[in-house]
């Protein structure tokens, strides 16, 4: 699979994890500086994914696929229209400046921490705040005796109230999405900036997939794969040449087996057979590969190799199928061959996952 990886691109889902490059530029602090420790302390907590990492794995294991863009940098042509983006206190004025710009040219936002309020030489800065039209009000941190928890409205609401270690409250016009329970205040909104719209959680909410994918699929993000698993664990990408063969990568990265449905832009795919995938394990499953004159359309198996004249699979079920659009006759060295047409599936099943060959003559 050496030239379907080296020229691959990796397929997303509109969707892109913001980078700030000054947020890492905390080695150094003057010993003496209260202010500047402490604006180090806050970049460390909160930069990057998150508090806890939470952004990037619910993103992740939400089933999104997603490049990283940098926000100091004017964004590229084909820049997406989500951002999501795990906030400080500390944002530089030229980053808040480009969000807004994002924001009023009908792009959206997913923010993901504190409001941010100063820029990285501590001069106050509130441009994102003011143009989104909402305030920090307060703050609720986790402690010895307490920690705040956070129940959800209108979209968000349903799941019943879950303890975070943090909670900024909020004013403003925005409508609220997550309200701290001992205040009864907001402390996530929705916010309309002219056509664009942004989702501020101002909390380190858990990384409960079911809220994550709402809030995404709130501005307008739509995953490619889908898969119908209970558990959590699977991540989901593809990638795909620029003559359309692509691999998918199905990854679990759960202590246990995980099986799953899959789904590629709503189509089923292998005709909705399940797939098992053991603990800690990942595939690679080839689709729309031409093997000669012959198409590999969707199979189970993993690729091993393949010429103008035959392809070598490696099946990875207790029962696989492959899938080939050809005109030739196809011979398996087992399993059965069913034609319909131009379609030739071959079932395969096995319990050693010995390597399967099939050739077109």
């Amino acid at each position: 699979m050496a030239d379907l990886l080296a020229d691959g691109d990796e397929e997303h889902d509109g969707l892109a994890l913001g980078f700030v490059p000054d947020h890492y530029l905390t080695e150094y602090a003057h010993p003496a500086s209260t202010a500047r420790t402490a604006q180090v302390s806050e970049l460390e907590r909160f930069r990057g994914m998150g508090s806890r990492d939470v952004l990037a794995r619910a993103l992740l294991l939400g089933g999104f696929s997603f490049p990283a863009v940098n926000l100091q940098s004017p964004p590229p042509a084909d820049a997406p229209p989500v951002i999501a983006l795990a906030s400080a206190p500390t944002l530089g004025a030229d980053v808040q400046r480009r969000l807004v710009d994002h924001l009023r040219a009908g792009g959206r936002l997913l923010l993901h921490g504190p409001l941010p309020e100063r820029d990285h030489d501590g001069t106050p800065c509130t441009l994102l705040a003011d143009t989104l039209g909402v305030t920090a009000d307060g703050w609720m941190e986790g402690g010895l005796h307490y920690f705040p928890s956070v129940v959800g409205r209108d979209w968000a609401a349903g799941p019943a109230e879950v303890r975070v270690g943090y909670a900024q409250l909020l004013a403003g016009a925005g409508e609220p999405l997550l309200v701290e329970v001992g205040s009864g205040r907001p402390c996530a909104m929705e916010v309309a900036v002219g056509t664009g719209r942004a989702l501020i959680i101002a909390a380190d909410y858990p990384c409960h997939l079911g809220f994550w994918r709402a809030a995404l699929d709130r501005l307008g993000v739509r995953r490619r794969l889908r898969h119908d698993a209970d558990e959590p664990g699977l991540v989901l990408t593809s990638t795909v040449d620029r003559a359309g063969q692509r691999l998918l990568h199905l990854l679990n990265v759960a202590p246990s087996a995980i099986e799953f449905g899959l789904r590629h832009r709503d189509r089923p795919l292998l005709s909705g057979r399940r797939l098992r995938i053991p603990a800690r394990t990942g595939l690679m499953l080839p689709a729309d590969v031409r093997v000669g004159t012959a198409t590999l359309v969707e199979t189970s198996c993993e690729l091993l190799s393949r010429s103008d004249h035959e392809v070598l699979l490696r099946p990875t079920q207790a029962e696989d199928v492959a899938v080939f659009a050809t005109d030739r006759k196809v011979r398996a060295d087992r399993g059965e061959v069913h034609v319909d047409g131009a379609t030739v599936t071959v079932t395969i099943r096995s319990a050693d996952h010995a390597p399967l060959r099939v050739a077109f003559v």
